[in-house]
């Protein structure tokens, strides 16, 4: 597992996603605005010609009194451009949303939001394993963007996306027990806080991960099966945990973020159409 960790088709791997795990930021509803600050992370994703951004439901929930965005530099300059699509998450447990353990969601994207990330940059149902169980046995690597490495500097004009990954094998049982998930519904990867990447870059040690939620878990490999095993998507990263010197993410199996742009398609097909997503 360190071996495939130091090779260059992991990390070349990941670096190659900067375009399709997104940060995003969050700005007060006022014109101009008075301040903008990094929020969370998303995954593009479409499903049956309809264009999605995947993350977690807290980071959505802030669309009550923010405006979300994303940033990117267009022909030399840095553009910004608000996401305004139709929102759809986990219900809000009794608990509040630190109760609910599904903490997903997603938003429909209309034509301006997918020229702006460009629609060669979405995953598809392809990129993804549906019914993975997480295994001590697998491979595993959570993609994100923490807050404290990508607060805008919108002054400079200047943006430079730096994703983290934090890779490791499918934690022990005991963790299951611990946060009250199971590994058919969840995955939950342990690593080294002292050995995760700038995606594609040097090893170093961890920030402060809040931010990463919306981010892919990707599975590398299973040290258990033989032959060629591409990175597939098994969840979206909703929360982080320390537990003495282990550090731990947890991320909902991705199963569940398709079922739910599967009903917005359905209810997209069934009522009146708003327009929203289409591919060309």
């Amino acid at each position: 597992m360190v071996a495939d960790l130091e090779n260059g088709s992991v990390t070349g791997f990941l670096n190659a996603q900067k375009r399709r795990v997104v940060s995003i930021y969050r700005q007060p509803k006022e014109d101009p605005p008075t301040y903008v600050e990094h929020l969370g992370s998303g995954t593009l994703m479409q499903l049956a010609g309809r264009y999605f951004l995947a993350t977690a439901a807290h980071v959505l929930d802030s669309t009550d009194a923010y405006d979300l965005g994303c940033y990117a530099m267009k022909e030399g300059r840095l553009a910004s451009h608000v996401l305004r699509g139709l929102k759809h998450v986990t219900p809000i447990p009794e608990g509040g949303r630190d109760a609910d353990k599904i903490d997903v969601g997603v938003m429909i994207l209309d034509g301006g939001d997918v020229d702006f990330f460009g629609p060669e940059n979405f995953y598809s149902p392809t990129d993804c394993e549906l019914r993975h169980r997480c295994r001590i046995t697998c491979l595993y690597s959570a993609l994100g963007y923490p807050n404290t490495k990508n607060e805008p500097d919108i002054r400079s004009s200047k943006l430079e996306k730096r994703p983290f990954s934090m890779s490791g094998h499918g934690a022990r049982q005991e963790y299951f027990k611990k946060f009250g998930v199971a590994e058919d519904s969840h995955v939950l990867i342990e690593y080294d806080g002292r050995k995760t990447r700038t995606a594609g870059g040097p090893i170093q040690t961890a920030p402060r991960l809040t931010g990463i939620s919306g981010g892919p878990t990707f599975r590398f490999r299973d040290y258990l099966k033989e032959g060629d095993q591409s990175p597939k998507i098994v969840g979206l990263n909703i929360e982080t945990h320390k537990s003495g010197s282990d550090r731990l993410v947890l991320s909902t199996n991705i199963g569940y973020v398709l079922t739910a742009m599967q009903r917005v398609v359905e209810e997209i097909q069934q009522g009146p159409d708003p327009g929203r997503g289409q591919a060309a």
